[in-house]
């Protein structure tokens, strides 16, 4: 019963202990200066064992190195090239301290695409200490920062690394950076077979880099999708408002949507070509029971309104705006009007002439 025992707990403590084993931790410090980062190699130790590598990297509290010196969580997974194999990845998983709002990672590379290094680069923020743990015995990372190793560092068949005074635009600051990524929409979402694939929030947006300009896309807490543009990252600058769609449906380009209006533009509207709809014409001045106004009631219309029968005068059309559409009909009724008395007066003309010539 005694070497039962014993064997049951020999067994129990094989099984609790088997995660633990291989897995790493450690610590290491790039040196040089805090507005650089520098490139740190780190192995990808489970390419021999056909998965993917894991790797974290963190700083827990923000006075490490000194206060309020910023802290990170971040997790790799990735799998390398290895000279020209393929199936390679970087996803990066990074949160960082959003009260000082430092940059601690600058960008990562898969630096064995023509050569058996087996490793990936991550640019690191120098004259700052870092922890790291994987689930897996790793090889501990070499820092190329001019003080522990010398810069540029240098791999075969590689263009030379050095340090780097900017973050590169895929990094994702405050969560996932991965390659191209394809959602599939779990329960229809409508009637018609829309599936949801991916939800935001109220008040999120989805942000377009377009360089120095940003645009985004998202719906608010007052029923309105927008689309705007800004020049930052942050909350400083205020947004451009390009598009505005309400729950209505109503439009608005540069402007807030404007009840009744299915589009309002603030600004010149271009166009090869644009049909307007009519429910009627105005060639019911060409009907025999039309009374065609003479032109001394015109005149006389005139003095007193100061523009055309029918047509909007200039108060209103600064106050309401105009129908294009309407517009284009009552003008050609003018036209059309004007056409009869020409004709008349072609005709009266004719019937002098022809006096004339008796």
């Amino acid at each position: 019963m005694k070497y039962f025992y014993q064997t049951l707990l020999c067994l129990f403590l094989f099984v609790v202990t088997i995660p633990a084993w291989g897995q790493t931790t450690g610590s290491f410090m790039v040196k040089g200066d805090l507005d650089k980062f520098y490139p740190v190699l780190w192995k990808d130790n489970r390419w021999f064992n056909n998965t993917p590598a894991e790797l974290e990297i963190g700083r827990s509290s923000v006075h490490v190195d000194g206060d309020w010196r910023g802290s990170l969580m971040a997790r790799f997974r990735y799998h390398v090239t290895n000279w020209g194999n393929g199936s390679n990845f970087i996803e990066a998983d990074i949160h960082r301290d959003a009260i000082s709002n430092p940059d601690f990672i600058a960008g990562w590379r898969d630096a064995s695409g023509a050569n058996p290094n087996y490793a990936i680069v991550i640019w690191m923020r120098g004259n700052t200490t870092y922890f790291y743990t994987s689930p897996y015995t790793i090889e501990p990372p070499v820092v190329y920062d001019g003080v522990a190793n010398s810069l540029p560092l240098v791999l075969s068949n590689e263009s030379p690394y050095t340090f780097k005074t900017t973050v590169d635009d895929y990094v994702n600051q405050q969560g996932k950076s991965m390659g191209a990524l394809y959602l599939n929409g779990a329960t229809n979402w409508t009637n018609q077979n829309w599936q949801k694939a991916l939800r935001l929030p109220k008040g999120n947006a989805i942000e377009m880099d377009g360089g120095t300009t940003k645009y985004g896309m998202g719906a608010s807490i007052d029923n309105i999708f927008y689309f705007f543009s800004t020049t930052g990252e942050d909350a400083s600058p205020a947004p451009i408002y390009r598009m505005i769609i309400n729950n209505n449906g109503e439009i608005g380009v540069g402007v807030m949507p404007v009840a009744g209006y299915k589009m309002v533009v603030d600004g010149s509207l271009g166009a090869r070509r644009i049909k307007v709809v009519q429910g009627n014409w105005a060639d019911f001045v060409f009907h025999e029971d039309y009374k065609l106004p003479s032109l001394q009631e015109t005149e006389a219309f005139i003095k007193v309104n100061k523009h055309l029968p029918d047509i909007p005068s200039e108060k209103e059309v600064t106050e309401k705006g105009l129908d294009v559409g309407e517009m284009n009909k009552l003008l050609l009724q003018k036209i059309e009007e004007m056409t009869l008395h020409m004709i008349k007066m072609e005709k009266r003309i004719q019937e002098l002439e022809n006096k004339q010539a008796k």
